[in-house]
């Protein structure tokens, strides 16, 4: 039986119930599942969550929206404290804007376990305020960046990329844990994909799994018509590479 650590950072007390929902509903049958809450909000608190949570807080609330690069150091540093936090053999990462179905950590740990090497898996998710962009990345083939490779809209599949969000994401626990999180240019989820990939490993995304990203208002789904962030290499660029095009799925 495969234990799963689940994840969840916590800073929007509004999600917090239908995370719980969400939580309570997935498909776990088969598995160990050890859920661990990170607190980044001193407000929120839990009441009758499912799988016996394990707590953290972040030193201080979250800062708020100040400035995309606080917002993505905030993250990295949510990620490095769940790395050194967990004994499992893979990590399942939500983000508390995420809307999946109750199948999706168990069609995750299948696709795990019949491939070899993976690095990550996950889910996708359109953009909560760039809504035209999907969470993948493809990187003009980290080890040939000449090469550039636009993903198919049909047949919706598992599909090798360079890079996820990771809202939705299911990684080895080995490798999380010895991965550092960092936030340069592109975000501490690219980096975390793209170091992967340069350790040797392969990264998928399902396109079938697809996720809702929540807002007050709405909930944004990524579709066909939404794209992939294209990045070239670029040593003279933040982190080494540049983005350069949208491109359509």
């Amino acid at each position: 039986m495969p234990k799963i650590t689940i994840v969840l950072p916590l800073s929007r007390e509004w999600r917090v119930e239908p995370m719980r929902e969400q939580l309570e509903t997935l498909d776990t049958e088969g598995l160990e599942v050890d859920l661990l809450v990170i607190i980044d909000n001193h407000e929120i608190k839990l009441y009758d969550w499912p799988h016996d949570p394990r707590i953290l807080y972040m030193d201080q609330n979250h800062p708020g929206e100040s400035n995309s690069y606080a917002r993505r150091q905030r993250i990295a540093d949510i990620m490095n404290l769940a790395r050194t936090n967990i004994d499992s053999d893979y990590t399942f990462i939500l983000e508390d804007d995420t809307q999946i179905e109750s199948h999706y950590l168990q069609t995750l740990v299948s696709h795990m376990s019949t491939r070899k090497n993976v690095g990550l898996i996950s889910g996708i998710q359109a953009g909560r305020w760039a809504s035209s962009m999907n969470g993948i990345w493809k990187t003009d083939n980290i080890f040939n960046p000449h090469i550039w490779e636009t993903l198919p809209s049909t047949p919706k599949t598992l599909k090798p990329v360079d890079a996820t969000g990771i809202y939705c994401t299911l990684t080895p626990t080995k490798l999380f844990q010895q991965t550092p999180f960092r936030c340069t240019y592109q975000g501490p989820d690219v980096n975390y994909g793209l170091d992967l990939r340069t350790k040797g490993y392969t990264n998928y995304a399902d396109l079938n799994l697809t996720c809702g990203h929540v807002t007050r208002t709405k909930t944004i789904w990524p579709t066909p018509e939404t794209g992939t962030i294209k990045f070239i290499r670029d040593d003279t660029a933040p982190g080494g590479w540049k983005q350069v095009e949208t491109v359509l799925t």
